[in-house]
């Protein structure tokens, strides 16, 4: 997969579920055996990982940097949700045009209290 193609993937993966497009959206950028990984979280399955709690619909979320090489794709990214505010750093592996697995990497005490604003 060249790296274009993982950035295309990638955006579209963040633009999907940052404007919480929904499962629909989702569905057909994620690999079947897609893995999610974020702390002590680990979402093994697309169909797992699109049932699990969604974006807050009130949070505003911004792509800050982003690299691509191959098959890997990092994105840096804040979010505000009310008071909250979260920056977290994703590493994504993109393979046959679909997400195949993400990790999540930023300070879980404060993402509990982002995804609980209200």
């Amino acid at each position: 997969m060249s790296t274009e193609d993982t950035a295309r993937v990638a955006r579209a993966y963040f633009d999907a579920w940052s404007n919480r497009r929904g499962p629909d959206a989702l569905r057909p950028l994620l690999a079947e055996d897609f893995v999610f990984d974020a702390g002590p979280v680990h979402i093994e399955g697309r169909e797992a990982f699109l049932g699990a709690a969604e974006w807050p619909a009130r949070a505003r979320t911004t792509l800050e940097a982003e690299a691509y090489d191959g098959e890997h794709g990092f994105q840096l990214y804040a979010a505000v949700n009310g008071m909250a505010r979260i920056r977290s750093a994703e590493h994504l592996v993109v393979r046959g045009g679909v997400v195949a697995a993400t990790e999540i990497v930023g300070d879980l005490a404060a993402f509990q209290v982002f995804m609980a604003a209200g």
